[in-house]
């Protein structure tokens, strides 16, 4: 499928900040761990070791393979969202990164679960605090929050609004520019997780939130404060599910990932449960990644109708329990 690349592994020359003399990990006994979370644009990576800890943000080159040091995050994130607003065609603009769930702050404070990177040139410039949503700041949040979770996100409008729905609050709405907050409605996007713009469709594209196995579109290009956008294509049965005849369940959320000119790779995480001793245990994993490709076939009652045609679907048996965890 034209489009596609194939997964490769690449050899990255790390930031001199990341290497290290201790003689300590010579010694296969006391090996340094470096734990690795990314988000989309950047990646953080955690080193922890008989010496120390350290934590440090570096931003990869996916065309030249190339790592640079970021300046550090006011807080590091657990599970993290990330979102990017362009502002021309050379790679600038706005990294919006923020918690799952945001935490309770005072009115009128920054919140550190909400930052905004800015890129100027391959690098970034600056790394500020934003404000908060409004709910955040509901006398009633601090004793909820934790369910208070993003279910889905996306950029909207022209690319300058970054809009979230979460559970039990609705979708609120961010101006890039001004970084001011404005409630869109008591409803929630009609996706689960990140939503992907299509502009040769110019449709928003991800994962239904009602059957997270089925790729969906809609317009979101005006959202009415008054109702739910709806959705203009849903597909499930082009989808490949794995091989029949043993129990696969999903461990994690599926990912979308859009390779340009209407054409997706859906990836979707399996593992396999068995009972042993009156114990279910782990028996294994598999990953399935699907080459899709979504295309116009004429118009009904004024509205563009849909066609998702599948190409190749690839499965990924993990080695030694070492499992996909981050797919972008």
């Amino acid at each position: 499928m034209p489009g596609i690349r194939s997964l490769r592994c690449h050899g990255l020359e790390p930031p001199a900040t990341l290497s290290s003399n201790d003689s300590n990990t010579q010694n296969t006994t006391r090996r340094r761990r470096i734990r690795i979370g990314c988000t989309g644009a950047w990646q953080s990576a955690s080193s922890r070791g008989g010496g120390g800890s350290g934590l440090h943000n570096v931003l990869i080159d996916g065309d030249t393979h190339c790592v640079d040091m970021m300046p550090n995050l006011h807080k590091p994130k657990k599970l993290p969202i990330s979102l990017f607003s362009p502002v021309n065609d050379d790679g600038d603009g706005s990294l919006f990164i923020m918690e799952r769930v945001l935490y309770p702050v005072g009115r009128g404070l920054p919140c550190p679960d909400l930052e905004l990177l800015d890129f100027r040139q391959g690098r970034v410039i600056t790394c500020q605090l934003l404000p908060p949503p409004p709910y955040v700041h509901e006398p009633s949040y601090r004793g909820t929050h934790r369910t208070s979770k993003i279910i889905s996100y996306a950029m909207v409008g022209d690319g300058s609004l970054l809009c979230i729905s979460v559970n039990g609050k609705g979708t609120y709405v961010t101006d890039t520019a001004t970084r001011a907050w404005s409630r869109a409605g008591d409803w929630m996007l009609p996706f689960r997780g990140k939503v992907e713009y299509v502009p040769d469709l110019k449709l928003w594209f991800g994962f239904s939130a009602d059957d997270a196995r089925c790729l969906a579109a809609a317009d979101l290009s005006t959202m009415d404060m008054d109702s739910q956008p709806q959705l203009v294509g849903c597909w499930h049965k082009e989808l490949h599910d794995p091989p029949e005849g043993e129990e696969w369940m999903e461990h994690q959320d599926a990912k979308l990932v859009y390779l340009g000119s209407g054409k997706f790779c859906l990836a979707r995480f399996f593992l396999k449960w068995v009972s042993k001793f009156g114990f279910k245990q782990c028996h294994g994993y598999l990953d399935s990644f699907n080459g899709v490709e979504v295309v116009p076939r004429g118009f009904n009652d004024r509205e563009v109708e849909l066609e998702m045609i599948p190409h190749k679907t690839r499965y990924h048996t993990p080695v030694n329990q070492v499992i996909i965890e981050k797919f972008f």
